[in-house]
């Protein structure tokens, strides 16, 4: 499976930026067909993602977001199930959409030390599920929106 880079994907949608001030602690999950303030945007970056990745067993999915931080090495999976069983569980695909991406300096999403991507207002990337993945330290403003389907509900 393929890493994709689309850019240009949306629309300007003002209701966004709420999104930079609000709703950018924790991850929520959400089932498939749940109404939130968020669906509609969260369903946009869905069915992009479903002409590149099969989201036919999708039931739900999470989604969060990264204003102004970095992260670590890591693999999107489900989190407490691998700190409680140790077994790994991955979404069917990751997708980082960028909603603001200004006066940057570095900030790349990188995955699997191999591929570096800038990020750019408006820009989805979509991997595939257990990649190993992290962004490079920068300056500037970066905010990214994250949400990954999964066939089956999350570990509580």
């Amino acid at each position: 499976m393929a890493t994709i880079i689309l850019d240009d994907v949306l629309p300007t949608r003002k209701d966004l930026t709420n999104l930079i001030n609000n709703k950018l602690d924790g991850v929520t999950w959400y089932d498939l067909h749940q109404n939130h303030l968020y669906k509609k945007f969260c369903t946009s970056i869905l069915d992009i993602a479903k002409n590149y990745y099969d989201l036919s067993d999708a039931i739900g999915y999470e989604f969060w977001g990264h204003n102004g931080t970095t992260t670590g090495w890591h693999q999107d999976k489900d989190e407490i199930l691998a700190s409680k069983t140790g077994k790994l569980s991955f979404p069917l695909c990751s997708t980082v959409y960028y909603l603001e991406a200004s006066n940057l300096t570095g900030g790349e999403l990188v995955i699997e030390h191999d591929l570096g991507i800038k990020p750019k207002t408006n820009r989805l990337v979509i991997f595939p599920p257990a990649k190993f993945h992290g962004v490079n330290p920068f300056e500037g403003k970066r905010v990214s929106l994250l949400i990954n389907p999964w066939s089956h509900p999350l570990c509580n």
